[in-house]
């Protein structure tokens, strides 16, 4: 009885322990032998017959009994055993699993917090059968404030100054994608981008339109502003921001808005038109909800649900409040209370569509167009509330969602450097220059930085072999203008540097080219420019102002512009030529 193996988990018998079982009961009905040990009466407690069917158990299983066959031969036998339940002498199942209808009806689990309490949204994954299994159901009927869509344009068909150019938008977006830039003579200009409603989520917001316009010799800058807060607050600090840029670089200033930053960059001019009337040159507006947009009402209104209350939550982030800033309702009211005053600065409004099933925005726009009777947007904006009465109308033809500007789509056959180009060189094309000292030959003269010969050069244009270009030293005319000389190179074998100035090769000297034109005399409006020397680095430079540590100032080569700008120079502010 006091087997170890006793203590292993059993199996539960087979259909051959259990005849093998009976034939042992019936052998215990014979009659009993002469030998008085096996005549003496066995034991019948609980465990001595488990003990006597585990041990038979564990033997008919070495011999391959269970199964037909070893152990190792059956998957299945070598999984763990099921529990045993014991019995007096035999062993019992389980109870069966009972039916349905006698179970109690269970509640249904409670839905977890969401934007819309009272009627939260699925959060399952996303199922394409199922969205397409919605798209096919009927059009619901529109909602409630269908009828709004489009009020600005119905005013704009009653207003003669209203213009759409958006053949001349196409032609000036085919000179940028074959290299041609309209915008590099118009340097009289600064260009201050008003993001919108990515600002926070998505860093790289407007950073290529930024560093495009830079690279064409621009003077661009974006604009710290905070979508979360309100118009009025915004167009207080846009304003400062405009009177900044403007002083700092004698220019008038174009401001540039996506999104919601077009609605504050209009409200900017409309709050502060007496501060801002010779400052601002003009506004784009690039997909900016104006009369306001149906995608706010919705949300405000709770009445978005699914798959479309998830991209507007994961596409704005925190600045989702701020769309109560852009519902009819309140466009209307600003654009009444403050209209944008035309007469000053001319204005560019930009609207586009998408339908791509890849864009991140497709399930705001295929809402819009199942609730709002086909209306075309860019996910975020109907096209027809993206323009004003009165402003220059440009519809982009191309598939372009409202997020181009904020994240790279490798869908989309246009940069947003480079559409945002053509909208801004389509708004210069109305801004008259200003100014005696602005020409159409007038250029930026650059410093380059060779590392290799460690020295400076001066010239216009691209970078020489092995050069980098650090900043705009100051600006001179590429072909001649009364009153100026050529300003050529010359090689100074001695030192092995470039010098730039007028006139003939000094001593030691080699006269190369004419990099540019500059006044020769002091000129109204005009700055000297001076030549130094650093000793220690022995290192040639020209600039205007003041030696830096370790320069020694000689004499003045020519005369050039600082700012080619039709403002009053403020000293407090001008020295931005050592950046």
């Amino acid at each position: 009885l006091k087997q170890p193996s006793a203590r292993l988990p059993l199996a539960p018998p087979t259909a051959s322990a259990v005849a093998m079982g009976a034939c042992s009961s019936t052998s215990s009905a014979a009659p009993a032998s002469s030998d008085p040990a096996a005549s003496a009466p066995q034991p019948t407690s609980k465990a001595a017959t488990a003990a006597q069917n585990g041990v038979g158990s564990l033997r008919r299983a070495s011999t391959g009994e269970i199964g037909g066959g070893g152990l190792r031969r059956d998957p299945a036998a070598q999984l763990p055993p099921a529990p045993m339940l014991l019995g007096k002498s035999q062993h019992r199942s389980p109870p069966g699993a009972p039916a349905q209808s006698d179970l109690k009806s269970q509640a249904k689990p409670a839905e977890p917090e969401t934007l819309y309490t009272e009627n939260p949204f699925k959060l399952h994954a996303w199922d394409p059968d199922e969205d397409h299994e919605e798209e096919e159901e009927e059009t619901p009927p529109p909602l409630p404030q269908a009828e709004r869509i489009g009020w600005v344009e119905r005013q704009r068909q009653k207003d003669s100054r209203a213009v759409d150019r958006s053949g001349d938008f196409f032609s000036l977006l085919q000179d940028a994608r074959a290299g041609t830039h309209a915008l590099q003579r118009r340097w009289d200009l600064a260009y201050l981008l008003v993001p919108g409603f990515f600002r926070s989520k998505y860093p790289a917001y407007m950073q290529g339109t930024k560093n495009h316009l830079a690279s064409l010799g621009l003077h661009c800058r974006i604009a710290d502003v905070d979508p979360s807060k309100g118009v009025r607050e915004n167009a207080e600090a846009l304003a400062t921001a405009v009177e900044e840029l403007s002083v700092l670089t004698s220019k008038r200033v174009i401001l540039v808005g996506h999104s919601r930053g077009g609605c504050d960059a209009v409200a900017t001019l409309a709050r502060h038109s007496n501060r801002l009337d010779q400052r601002v040159a003009g506004i784009v507006c690039l997909q900016s909800p104006l009369g306001g947009t149906p995608i706010a009402g919705d949300f405000v209104g709770k009445r978005l649900r699914g798959k479309v209350l998830r991209a507007i939550r994961y596409t704005l982030g925190s600045e989702i409040d701020a769309l109560n800033e852009v519902t009819y309702e309140s466009r209307q009211e600003e654009l009444e209370a403050f209209p944008y005053p035309h007469g000053s600065a001319p204005i560019v409004t930009f609207s586009s569509e998408t339908t791509r099933k890849a864009s991140l925005l497709e399930p705001l726009a295929s809402h819009m167009r199942r609730r709002y009777q086909g209306v075309a947007s860019d996910g975020l904006v109907a096209c027809p509330d993206a323009h004003l009465p009165f402003s220059t109308k440009v519809d982009f033809t191309s598939d372009w969602d409202h997020g181009a500007c904020a994240f790279r789509d490798r869908g989309l056959k246009d940069r947003e450097e480079l559409v945002n180009e053509a909208a801004i060189a389509l708004l210069v094309q109305e801004v008259p220059t200003m100014g005696p000292s602005v020409d159409a030959s007038l250029a930026p003269v650059y410093d380059f930085w060779n590392r290799s010969r460690r020295e400076h050069t001066l010239h216009t244009g691209d970078a020489w072999a092995g050069e980098q270009r650090t900043r705009v030293a100051f600006y001179a005319f590429s072909t001649k203008v009364e009153d100026t000389e050529p300003v050529y190179s010359f090689w100074r074998k001695e030192y092995s540097v470039h010098t730039f100035h007028l006139g003939k090769p000094q001593e030691g000297e080699c006269q190369r080219s004419i990099q540019f034109y500059a006044y020769a005399a002091p000129t109204e409006g005009a700055e000297p420019v001076f030549s130094f020397w650093h000793e220690e680095n022995a290192d040639y430079t020209i600039h205007m102002g003041e030696p830096v540590s370790g320069e020694s100032k000689r004499e003045v080569l020519f005369y050039a512009l600082r700012h080619p700008g039709p403002f009053q120079r403020n000293r407090k502010f001008s020295r931005i030529d050592r950046v």
